[in-house]
């Protein structure tokens, strides 16, 4: 399991427990020593600095960074294309409905499931962009 989400969970449940001990009326059946500073007083408030000392700074790697401007990158650069695909691709679909000539037709027809299909993959392109965005913070 990543630390980060242990960490996050780990805190989660000790603000419920911390709760839980405030509210009811039986201690737990635990020892106060084990139980971190901010639940064994009579306060139902967590403060700040209790709360920050149990999180350690993570910094990201490298590797990590770059990862994430790609995943960005790709993620705008696929958008903007996929973009322009789907006007070229309505704007060709306009002109079939508008033309008469059915040499033009099939044409204009072939050209915009051409500009669907180019934007249907900067679709994925963008997806991959976002899935690589997100598998950076799993490091």
């Amino acid at each position: 399991m990543n630390p980060n989400i242990r960490k996050l969970s780990s805190f989660i449940l000790l603000l419920c427990l911390s709760n839980l001990t405030a509210q009811s009326a039986n201690p737990l059946p635990q020892s106060i020593g084990a139980l971190p500073e901010f639940i064994r007083q009579d306060s139902t408030h967590v403060f700040l600095p209790d709360s920050v000392q149990t999180q350690t700074k993570h910094s990201t790697s490298h590797e990590t960074r770059m990862i994430r401007k790609a995943g960005i990158a790709i993620f705008i650069v696929s958008g903007l294309i996929s973009m322009k695909y789907q006007q070229e691709a309505s704007k060709s679909y306009q002109q079939y409905l508008s033309t008469g000539n059915p040499n033009r037709m099939d044409d204009l027809f072939k050209q915009a499931e051409s500009f669907d299909r180019y934007a249907g993959w900067s679709y994925v392109g963008m997806e991959t962009g976002i899935l690589l965005f997100i598998y950076s913070f799993y490091e």
